[in-house]
């Protein structure tokens, strides 16, 4: 996922914003911090459903009737370009917008939750 502060377009004068990690594979979504924006490819969260074996039609339902998927001139996808206005190079892609608020909060801190170790696991357990 590539985290920015903003998202710009093509019309914007200046340099590139760098994402906050270095991405090692082709990017699934954009989070933009500022403009307190969240951007899931519809590849992505397809795949994820391939892997879980969940229908994406039942993914994209529950999504909407959580509230975390937002609606895009009444449409649940919109075609974007999720490296606009950074350094990585990307292509129109259809994605999903999600509430950024539901997600995150309405502050910015993620929460942190601490791994553990697999015998803190088996610790814990007994």
């Amino acid at each position: 996922m590539i985290v920015t502060k903003r998202i710009r377009d093509g019309r914007s004068v200046g340099i590139d914003e760098a994402p906050m990690e270095t991405l090692r594979t082709s990017p699934v979504g954009r989070m933009v911090l500022e403009d307190r924006r969240v951007y899931v490819t519809t590849k992505a969260v397809a795949d994820w459903c391939r892997d879980n074996k969940i229908p994406p039609s039942l993914m994209r339902k529950e999504l909407d009737r959580s509230g975390l998927l937002l609606l895009v001139d009444g449409l649940p996808s919109r075609m974007l370009r999720v490296g606009a206005g950074s350094t990585v190079p990307s292509s129109l892609t259809r994605c999903y917008e999600l509430n950024f608020d539901m997600l995150y909060g309405s502050g910015i801190g993620l929460h942190v939750v601490k791994n553990q170790t697999p015998k803190e696991a088996v610790h814990e357990a007994s």
